[in-house]
């Protein structure tokens, strides 16, 4: 983790017919040649997200496909969104697909989840206010 945001080239494997398997987590133009890139961190990063979240493997069943068809046919777009996730914006804000750099930053990334913290502190609290948890003490 002591790369994260700093432009490197990938060393895929030697055979574009190997199972993709953690390359799964490189953004499509990554995937297909591009210098990897601070904005691609945040793909990472979304994914991971997602799976948290969702409590399931990103592309498990593509991660056996062979790495040249993974890079040309599995798009973010195939996994299911939760309309209950409240971090559904900073997932989908990551995984854009097409414009890299419309991407979510770290720094926006960061923030945003703050305040995600802060209102579910704020519920928690208010959750422990409630007339059940009063007669309960």
């Amino acid at each position: 983790m002591t790369n994260i945001g700093e432009p490197r080239k990938v060393d895929f494997p030697s055979s574009p017919e190997e199972e993709t398997k953690c390359f799964c987590y490189l953004p499509p133009e990554v995937l297909r040649g591009a210098v990897y890139k601070p904005r691609s961190d945040m793909y990472s990063l979304g994914l991971m997200a997602w799976e948290l979240w969702n409590q399931e493997i990103a592309f498990k069943d593509e991660r056996k496909t062979p790495l040249s068809q993974f890079s040309q046919n599995v798009s973010p777009s195939m996994l299911q969104g939760d309309a209950n996730n409240p971090f559904e914006g900073l997932i989908s804000g990551c995984v854009k697909v097409g414009f890299p750099e419309e991407r979510t930053c770290s720094t926006t990334w960061v923030n945003e989840l703050r305040k995600l913290a802060a209102l579910c502190r704020q519920g928690s609290q208010e959750d422990d206010e409630t007339p059940e948890a009063v007669e309960a003490e």
